[in-house]
């Protein structure tokens, strides 16, 4: 993993919004699930040197990496969106490949640790 579990997210923040668990799973879900398809909308964009596409999918990873207090992964999404904005799409794979990694860490934390326990109630 890139991150340590504590630099990651923060359950604290997470169980301020949704202190059941059994919600926060569903969200968790939900954000995993449409967080592939936006990365898969990215690929597609940077192929297609569509920056506003990528630009678009980035802020959309944003807003719900924030959701869930995934505020690592929020940063990499926001230099992603940020940096489509400023440089050709042939220069943003450092860009990608940094919000890749941030989404999958955030994905192996919540596939492979016991969170809800750790949810405030």
């Amino acid at each position: 993993m890139g991150y340590t579990e504590n630099s990651l997210l923060s359950l604290d923040s997470l169980s301020e919004y949704c202190s059941s668990p059994d919600i926060v799973e569903e969200l968790v879900e939900v954000f995993v699930e449409d967080g592939k398809y936006c990365l898969q909308k990215i690929a597609e964009g940077l192929r297609r040197k569509d920056c506003p596409q990528v630009r678009l999918y980035a802020h959309r990873i944003k807003g719900s990496a924030r959701y869930i207090a995934a505020e690592k992964l929020s940063e990499a999404a926001s230099k992603l969106e940020n940096a489509s904005e400023q440089s050709p799409c042939g220069e943003l794979s450092d860009y990608h490949e940094e919000l890749k990694n941030a989404f999958f860490d955030v994905v192996h934390y919540f596939e492979n640790s016991d969170w809800k326990s750790q949810l405030k109630n």
